[in-house]
């Protein structure tokens, strides 16, 4: 099927394609725990993206740009499925490869096709998802920096899933132990 006359001037497709971006990036992020404020998926995304710069910095800008539109839409599907923790996924893997297929079918039914190949080589999505833990496990400092002390277990977790990238992916136990050690919880068992 090809584009339309409508979908190059700027109907269709890319306003649908913009229009769901906007909703995917308004979801709410940890909506079973108790947080001081909001954290949408925008929020998340827009994080991760400076850490990706911070890791990437001497690679590539065609890296950079991969990375960077893999991050963009790696949680867009949550305006379909809405915002899956991440410890009922690890607990139960089946559950993990429902999502994964639920997810990986709305993409292609759903992205622009410059969005849907974004199945990236197993060490750039190695990076993704090192952006990803480091992003909450940021987000979890700046709660507790708040008063917010429901999330030390949630903190002590995303460091553990972020263990298996930090000998592949450079500079990321350095972000993990700068964060582990400026983590306000004084039985931080993260600290080295």
């Amino acid at each position: 099927m090809g584009t339309t006359k409508e979908e190059k001037v700027g109907t269709g497709m890319p306003i649908k394609w913009l229009s769901t971006l906007r909703a995917a990036l308004a979801v709410k992020r940890c909506h079973t725990h108790q947080i001081i404020g909001e954290y949408t998926v925008g929020q998340h995304t827009i994080n991760m993206l400076g850490i990706m710069y911070q890791l990437t910095e001497d690679q590539p800008s065609t890296i950079q740009n991969t990375l960077a539109r893999a991050i963009l839409v790696h949680d867009v599907p949550e305006v379909y499925t809405g915002d899956n923790p991440t410890h009922p996924k690890v607990d139960f893997p089946e559950l993990k490869e429902v999502l994964a297929r639920i997810e990986t079918q709305w993409c292609l039914d759903n992205l622009p096709p410059a969005f849907r190949d974004l199945e990236a080589e197993p060490y750039l999505q190695k990076i993704l998802k090192s952006c990803d833990l480091l992003e909450f496990m940021f987000w979890c400092k700046d709660q507790r920096a708040l008063g917010n002390m429901t999330v030390d277990a949630q903190f002590v977790k995303a460091f553990t899933y972020l263990k298996p990238y930090e000998k592949v992916v450079a500079g990321v136990s350095e972000i993990a132990d700068a964060l582990s050690m400026s983590y306000p919880h004084s039985n931080n068992p993260t600290r080295r």
